[in-house]
């Protein structure tokens, strides 16, 4: 076990450029120093607040250390904490454990925390026993957890998954082999206790990418595994969300390379049923540059996809929130973002149907990226402020009927025995 230090920051070490506007479901806030702070998961905790988790370089004690900001319904900082020692450490993911605390995952580390951030333990998995580069992480329904992530192979990296006991001690560990490079970007925990975790494939070495969905029971024994992607580009699932009949929702994207320069990209959305076979794909962004880093299901039964979207591969990026129904047609679209780089990498629906966005910002804050919280309503819309921060904060709300008709422009949709023309 390696000592990492949990430090609370206040003062002067920290600078949170106050972006909020404390209106009924709707601000944004920045938070950081001047080097670069970046977001990769949100949640809504059990007080109705928010946690947010990603990678420092501002503070800590290293390179880059993992972050754990708690903030209240206004975006207001309860606290902080990081966890890391003179390395180079970041979580992917954060959860609320059953005990009110937060577990955290990256780098091959496990980071479990009580209620106000104070670090409990912490276990590494790049082991000779596991060999998992472990970076996401679920609580199991026996007070345990799941862990995914890659073994470090150069070349022939797998996925691999870790399940633990509620002291982060492995009970077992799983590689899933297919003599190829694969990468795993998401991992849950199905309704019948076991496990599905979504990627990439190339299927064999030198072959194009193509999104990998794994189904284990709840030993972590695969039962079927599945690729998705028909077309020539290069296709990565970086989310999986299990609906509420059972079937899987897979968010990614679709790019193309030539000479290693990207060339297009576009936001890639597939459903499968429960045992992993197609039902429908959709494409989302016209001829703009899109990719999504996380999807969940809505109230409503509908979806809700994050990440970003630009004009071309050469301009800046913007956020990009893009809401559908049932079947995966849009309702509507939003970009939120300033003159640099924005994108999200995490998405929650909040108690009162709106929407709580993460991921990180070059246009707005103290330097550098900085962790960027959007609060948005059911519609995904920022109600507009007179703050200085807010007036460069472009946003894109179009109603329904507008959106409809025009559904054409920013999605492709394939069902069961459809193909798109590449």
């Amino acid at each position: 076990m390696v000592s990492l230090a949990g430090v609370l920051l206040v003062g002067s070490d920290i600078r949170c450029a106050m972006s909020y506007q404390p209106l009924a479901k709707g601000w944004t806030q920045t938070y950081g120093g001047t080097s670069d702070d970046m977001a990769y998961s949100v949640i809504e905790t059990s007080d109705g607040d928010y946690a947010l988790a990603g990678r420092t370089n501002s503070l800590g004690a290293g390179l880059s250390d993992f972050w754990l900001v708690k903030i209240d319904d206004a975006g207001k900082v309860q606290w902080n904490k990081t966890y890391g020692d003179t390395g180079d450490e970041y979580p992917v993911t954060l959860i609320q454990t059953e005990d009110g605390g937060y577990a955290l995952a990256g780098s091959g580390w496990l980071v479990k925390t009580d209620a106000n951030g104070d670090m409990l333990w912490n276990r590494t998995y790049l082991t000779e026993s596991c060999n998992c580069n472990v970076e996401y992480v679920v609580q199991t329904s026996d007070g345990g957890y799941a862990l995914a992530g890659n073994t470090l192979v150069y070349g022939d990296d797998d996925f691999c998954l870790v399940k633990t006991d509620s002291e982060g001690k492995a009970l077992w560990n799983k590689t899933y082999t297919k003599k190829s490079k694969d990468g795993v970007f998401s991992l849950i925990q199905t309704a019948d206790g076991g496990y599905a975790l979504a990627g990439y494939t190339e299927g064999q070495i030198g072959s194009r990418p193509r999104f990998y969905l794994i189904k284990t029971d709840a030993s972590g024994n695969r039962l079927w595994n599945h690729t998705f992607g028909t077309g020539n580009g290069h296709y990565v699932a970086y989310s999986v969300a299990q609906t509420n009949d059972g079937s899987y929702a897979l968010a990614g994207d679709n790019s193309t390379w030539i000479g290693g320069s990207l060339m297009t990209r576009h936001c890639y959305f597939v459903l499968v049923d429960s045992e992993g076979n197609f039902e429908w794909e959709v494409e989302y962004g016209g001829t703009n540059v899109t990719a999504a880093y996380s999807v969940v299901q809505t109230h409503d039964n509908g979806f809700v996809l994050v990440g970003y979207e630009a004009f071309s591969v050469a301009v800046s990026r913007d956020c990009y929130l893009v809401k559908t129904d049932v079947s995966g047609a849009v309702l509507w679209e939003n970009t939120y973002g300033g003159e640099l780089d924005d994108m999200m990498r995490s998405v929650v629906q909040t108690h009162d149907g709106g929407y709580a966005l993460a991921g990180q910002t070059r246009s707005f804050g103290a330097g550098g990226w900085d962790f960027w919280l959007v609060r948005t309503d059911e519609n995904g819309v920022v109600p507009e402020s007179s703050s200085i921060i807010l007036l460069a904060l472009f946003m894109t709300a179009a109603i329904l009927a507008a959106v409809l008709s025009k559904k054409g422009d920013h999605s492709m949709t394939r069902k069961k025995g459809q193909q798109f023309r590449n």
